[in-house]
């Protein structure tokens, strides 16, 4: 039994590894740059030119992470259409409170809002909502959703791409 953990140890299965955050924030960057280029795409030869310019790979070496693809995926769709959702909703209650506040129904101190959401939102604490704040939260986001994920590699591309072009 002993020799088995050993074994398993000294060959771990990639699923077993966990990306670094290094690792991560490569793929990000990778990601980033591949949306950000998708939107002049218009046909098959561009879209292979472009995995081959960003990814090193005309089919983005799919055999290696389609499971974490197809998951991040469907995860990505998923979040598009609830946040959608939430942002009808807080949009119409938005509304609502501000023509109340207007009318004198109500007394909103929108900028002690604004503090309060800033402080359980600011990670690096500087007192204001920045990109490295979403950085971060994207960072603890890919990593627990990817977490022991096969092909986990393709979930922050796949999420990405159901929620930007999708």
């Amino acid at each position: 039994m002993a020799e088995q953990q050993v074994e398993s140890h000294n060959n771990p299965q990639e699923s077993d590894v966990p990306p670094t955050s290094s690792e991560y924030h490569k793929m990000s960057e990778k990601v980033s740059s591949y949306l950000h280029q998708l939107k002049d795409v218009r046909g098959f030869t561009d879209w292979t030119k472009l995995n081959e310019d960003v990814f090193g790979s005309t089919w983005l070496e799919m055999d290696k992470f389609t499971f974490g693809t197809l998951a991040g995926l469907v995860s990505g769709y998923a979040a598009k259409q609830a946040l959608k959702t939430l942002a009808v909703l807080l949009g119409v209650g938005f509304i609502v409170l501000q023509s109340l506040n207007y009318a004198g129904y109500l007394k909103i101190e929108w900028h002690k809002i604004e503090q309060e959401v800033a402080k359980k939102f600011d990670t690096d604490e500087d007192g204001k909502l920045t990109t490295k704040d979403f950085a971060a939260f994207w960072e603890k986001f890919q990593k627990a959703m990817s977490y022991t994920l096969p092909g986990a590699g393709g979930f922050g591309f796949g999420f990405l791409l159901a929620v930007f072009k999708w």
